[in-house]
């Protein structure tokens, strides 16, 4: 009976190092694949906060200041009494100087400097 139990027990035990082995194979695996979606996610943040972002904001902020600078120049044109910029304010132009102002100012406030 004890040559029974003995022989038993080592079949118990030798299952259990197979299944252990089985077990840390699957970990490891797991692991891999984790690690490797956690390396892609962090590139893909570091690229959306870094590339992305910025190249957005620079976009509007462009768009945005020549706007302002068009509407600085029409109320320049009127607070002279229409006698300087009528006429770049009729062509609906702006100073260059106003624009970079513009621009400026716009990238600080969204948290870029130019």
């Amino acid at each position: 009976m004890d040559s029974n139990h003995h022989k038993d027990n080592k079949r118990f035990n030798s299952n259990l190092l197979i299944l252990n082995q089985g077990f840390m194979k699957n970990y490891k695996r797991t692991y891999q694949i984790l690690t490797i979606v956690f390396v892609i996610l962090l590139m893909g943040l570091a690229f959306y906060w870094y590339e992305w972002r910025p190249s957005s904001i620079r976009k509007e902020c462009y768009t945005l200041s020549i706007e302002e600078a068009k509407d600085l120049l029409k109320t320049k044109s009127e607070l002279s009494g229409g006698y300087e910029y009528k006429e770049l304010a009729a062509k609906g132009l702006s100073l260059k100087h106003d624009r970079e102002n513009a621009y400026s100012n716009c990238l600080n406030k969204k948290g870029l400097e130019k």
